[in-house]
């Protein structure tokens, strides 16, 4: 409290002079030479350790400059939702979007497609190193054609030019150098700066699609997924192999790499067997897979989500051991801090899609076993007092949260019974269920997450407050 009570001390006697330099930086259009230093911390990430490209870069920049940057990121987002500018396919660093939401656009559009009986392709690009492959001029003349001109585009300009970096690796340090290409990840406006770079992708490859062949884009940031679904394999095929071409040049165009060791492909199916066939970018075999990872989901070509349940596992396992390790010395208050941090976090991560598969409950018998060596409960006991008071939720819990919520926060893309009639019916304010032909569509997230939402008792779906409907809800 004390440090809070100092922090709002200083700020009384700071927050005049910061706005006057701010007002003096946005007027000259031009961003200070001593706010452009940053330190590269390279981040291991997977693969070999002695390979470069097996590293993430993190700059580490100044506060000051990170609080100017976050005012510049106000103003923007404000201009860009007014005019509605970017591309609804885009949900990365976005207000209300998020890895949920891109989930949902993308298993969605696999579920029709499986329930029209089409043929459905789903392309995965990769991009080596896009952020610090980002043109400083090609940024520039996009930001003037989207309306950023004037001093602004002069200022962010100022901004990504004449920026001094020092490479930080342990204890051992670079010279300083120029950076001359990229946007310094770990920046405020550095993302928005990115997205707003390749927000044209989806228009120039939406022109090759025609209203015969369905498709669907969700771009998150850098990374970019393309559902083809076609009546006919050949034509999936042929627009598979344009659309991978169209990626190509579109990215060589922009200075950006793709990666073809890394771009994938998967052919989603039910109940029949399709036919070998090979895709290729830029005259590159492209790798077929029959799982991938999808913004840290694991999807696999049946949506059986058995990749994902083995990987939440060996998550649960891991935090289980810790637990084992960690009690000796820890209060159960501690110790449920560890179970949120290692266990719950990986169970509700996007559990709106995998929740509902055959192998859920290897989950819940994981969770169960980690709550039991919380609370010290033996192997057979039973755990529903234990959830109970506690206010702990099970796996099954989470997930009817989980889609009440997501349902609640985008209503717009659930429409319900009185929008299609003004009878006072008694499912007046329910969610109209989608028509389907298959029951597999039975587990699509808007088919589900609609069915979950209509037995939500009246009272609590009419609270308005998010959080108190969440509260509400969680008790219920």
């Amino acid at each position: 409290m004390s440090s809070i009570c100092c922090i709002c001390s200083i700020w009384e006697y700071v927050k005049f002079p910061l706005c006057y330099l701010f007002i003096l930086f946005l007027g000259a259009a031009c961003f200070p030479n001593k706010l452009k230093f940053g330190y590269v911390i390279p981040l291991f990430k997977k693969g070999k350790i002695s390979e470069v490209q097996n590293y993430r870069s993190i700059t580490s920049l100044l506060s000051f400059s990170k609080v100017f940057e976050k005012i510049l990121v106000q103003r923007m987002r404000k201009f860009l939702d007014h005019n509605k500018i970017l591309s609804k396919a885009q949900h990365g660093f976005r207000n209300n979007l998020s890895t949920n939401t891109a989930g949902f656009e993308f298993t969605q559009a696999i579920y029709e497609s499986i329930d029209s009986n089409n043929f459905t392709i789903a392309l995965y690009f990769d991009l080596t190193r896009p952020f610090d492959c980002v043109d400083t001029t090609f940024l520039t003349q996009k930001l003037n054609a989207l309306g950023f001109r004037g001093n602004f585009n002069l200022l962010v300009k100022s901004f990504m030019t004449g920026r001094k970096i020092r490479v930080r690796f342990g204890s051992i340090m670079s010279e300083c150098f120029e950076q001359e290409f990229g946007v310094p990840q770990g920046g405020v406006l550095s993302p928005l700066l990115f997205i707003l770079f390749i927000n044209d992708i989806v228009q120039f490859l939406e022109g090759f699609f025609t209203p015969d062949n369905k498709y669907e884009i969700v771009v998150y940031a850098d990374d970019s997924t393309i559902i083809i679904s076609c009546s006919s394999l050949q034509r999936a095929i042929l627009n598979a192999n344009l659309i991978l071409q169209k990626f190509y040049d579109w990215s060589s165009k922009n200075k950006l790499i793709v990666n073809e060791s890394k771009t994938q492909y998967m052919v989603f199916y039910k109940r029949r067997l399709i036919p070998e066939f090979a895709l290729t970018m830029n005259n590159v075999a492209i790798n077929k897979v029959d799982s991938c990872k999808f913004l840290g989901l694991y999807v696999d070509s049946q949506l059986s989500w058995i990749p994902h349940i083995d990987y939440i596992a060996g998550k649960l396992n891991t935090a289980y051991f810790a637990i084992v390790n960690l009690k000796s010395i820890m209060s159960k208050k501690q110790l449920l801090n560890v179970y949120f941090a290692l266990a719950y976090s990986h169970i509700k991560y996007m559990i709106l899609f995998w929740g509902q598969s055959t192998e859920t409950n290897r989950i819940f018998i994981l969770q169960k076993r980690i709550l039991r060596k919380i609370f010290s409960l033996s192997p057979l006991e039973s755990c529903r007092e234990l959830f109970r008071n506690n206010n702990l939720l099970t796996v099954y819990s989470i997930l009817i949260l989980e889609s009440a919520m997501f349902v609640k926060k985008y209503q717009h893309k659930f429409p319900a019974v009185s929008t299609v009639h003004n009878y006072q019916t008694r499912q007046i304010s329910n969610i109209v269920i989608q028509n389907y032909n298959l029951s597999t569509f039975k587990k699509s997230p808007k088919c589900f997450c609609s069915y979950v939402y209509n037995k939500i008792p009246v009272s609590i779906r009419e609270i308005v407050p998010i959080r108190k409907f969440k509260r509400t809800l969680q008790d219920y």
